[in-house]
Parts: structure tokens; sequence; C-alpha cells
């Protein structure tokens, strides 16, 4: 992750800080509709930022997630049936630990945003700045 030190992403007000730190908040697909109602309403151009790469960073997590299940599901009928079904030992807990990891890393986002540090998400940060530019 990419501080951004001398561009001109900086909360205007405190209020700034919360909607930007909102716009990270891990709650599925109704995160891809509160990044694009922020986005919207937002003056501010350090909540604008913020709105539009979390909301990237939700759809690409929806459409890693969708092609994970539709991946799991094509080749959980036919392992289910090799292992008699002993393959939810081993399927259960990777998908917990993925979804743990996703809170874990929306929670440090919602944490930088709030403390008034506009950075660059890895791919879909250069994005978001070209886009408000």
């Amino acid at each position: 992750m990419k501080r951004l030190e001398n561009a001109d992403i900086k909360p205007e007000e405190n209020s700034s800080k919360v909607l930007a730190a909102v716009a990270y908040l891990p709650i599925g697909t109704l995160g891809v509709l509160l990044g694009i109602t922020l986005y919207a309403i937002a003056r501010d151009k350090y909540v604008k930022f913020h709105a539009l790469q979390a909301l990237l960073l939700q759809l690409t997590i929806t459409l890693v997630v969708g092609a994970l299940v539709l991946l799991g599901f094509l080749l959980y009928i036919p392992i289910f049936f090799v292992t008699f079904g002993t393959s939810n030992c081993i399927v259960i807990p990777l998908f917990l630990i993925f979804v743990i990891l996703l809170i874990i890393i929306n929670l440090y986002l919602i944490y930088l945003a709030y403390s008034g540090k506009a950075f660059l998400l890895p791919f879909i940060g250069k994005i978001a700045l070209d886009h408000l530019s």
C-alpha cells in the first residue's frame, strides 16, 4: 500500500474522515451501493477518492468470491463423492479464514481512512486517483 504524501487529497473536516472510513465497511455487496452513494453525494475530494477506491475494492472482492464459489461448487461435487464428505473439514475452515482475513483488511483500511491518510491500494488505487484528476 502506497501513501499519497504530496497529493492534494486531504480531509477538509472531521466528518470527511468518518465518511471515508464508512466507505470501507465490510458489508459485501451492499458495500458497492454504499460506495456509489458516497461517491455521488460527496463534495470533498478525500471522501470521493476513498469512496471510489472502496467501491473498486468491493467490486473486486465480489467478483473474486463469486468466481471462487462457482469454482468451489464445480470442484466440490466430484471431490465430495471421492472423499465421502470429508472434504468439508478442509473447505469450511479455509473459507472462514478467507472471510476473517477480508474483515481484518477492511478494518485496517477503515483505520487508515479515519486517521486522515490517503493511500493507494495496489492496482485499484491508481484507477481511483486517475478518475479524480
